[in-house]
C-alpha cells in the first residue's frame, strides 16, 4: 500500500508539472501585478479553495469579512489575511491570475505542492472543521464552530506556529466543545487525498465586478 502510494504521488506530480510546463494549470498560483490587482473599480473576487470554503473569515481594506457558501471573498486591493476565528492562516499580497486561492498560495508554495507539511496541516483543519464532514461537496464552516475556536486558541496565534500534534490536539479540544456539530478531525491520509484531488479539479474563476 505505501509502495502504491508513492508511485501514485510520483504520477501525479509529473503529471501536474507536464500541464504547468505546457500553460494548461490556469492560474497556476502565479500572481497578478499589484496595478491590475486595484485597477478594477468593483474590486475583485476570488475563491478560496480546499473545496470551496465558506464561513471563512478573511480582512482587507481594513474590513473584516466572512467568505459566502461559494467560498468567494470580495475586496478593492490586496493583501488579504484569511483566519478561522482567531487563528491565521496566512496573507496573498496579490491576486491569483485564475481568482483562486488554494492553501499553497498563503503559504507560498507552488500549487503542485499538495504534499508539503504545511498545506496538509491546514487541509487537515479545514476538512475537521467542515459541518458536514463531506468536503467534496464544499467546506462550511459554522460559526458556532469558530466561536469553540477562539476559546481554545489565542488571538493572534499563526497555523505555521504550531506543530502538527499541537494542532491536532488543538482540533480535538473543539471538538470535544462542540456539540452541535458532529464533527470528527481527518487523517493526514485524507487530508493529502483530498488535497490532490482539489488541486487536480477544474475549478471556475469567479466572474470579476
Amino acid at each position: 500500500m505505501k509502495t502504491y502510494k508513492i508511485l501514485y504521488t510520483t504520477l501525479f506530480t509529473l503529471i501536474m508539472l507536464f500541464f504547468t510546463a505546457c500553460g494548461g494549470g490556469g492560474g497556476g498560483g502565479s500572481m497578478q501585478s499589484s496595478s491590475s490587482s486595484s485597477a478594477n473599480s468593483g474590486g475583485m473576487t476570488g475563491m478560496f479553495v480546499d473545496s470551496p470554503v465558506g464561513g471563512l473569515d478573511y480582512r482587507c481594506d481594513g474590513v473584516d469579512k466572512k467568505t459566502d457558501s461559494r467560498g468567494y471573498f470580495n475586496c478593492q486591493n490586496t493583501p488579504v489575511d484569511f483566519y478561522i476565528g482567531n487563528l491565521k492562516l496566512g496573507s496573498i499580497q496579490k491576486m491569483t491570475n485564475d481568482y483562486l486561492v488554494f492553501p499553497q498560495d498563503i503559504l507560498g508554495q507552488s500549487r503542485i505542492a499538495a504534499l508539503h507539511p504545511e498545506v496538509t496541516k491546514m487541509a487537515i483543519l479545514l476538512q475537521s472543521l467542515d459541518s458536514d464532514q463531506e468536503p467534496t461537496n464544499g467546506i462550511d464552516i459554522k460559526q458556532d464552530t469558530i466561536e469553540i475556536l477562539n476559546q481554545v486558541i489565542a488571538q493572534g496565534i499563526d497555523i505555521q506556529n504550531l506543530s502538527l500534534d499541537e494542532l491536532k490536539q488543538k482540533i480535538n479540544t473543539i471538538i470535544s466543545k462542540n456539540t452541535q456539530e458532529n464533527l470528527h478531525i481527518v487523517s493526514t491520509q485524507q487530508a493529502q487525498d483530498h488535497m490532490l484531488m482539489s488541486i487536480s479539479k477544474k475549478y471556475e474563476s469567479p466572474i470579476q465586478p
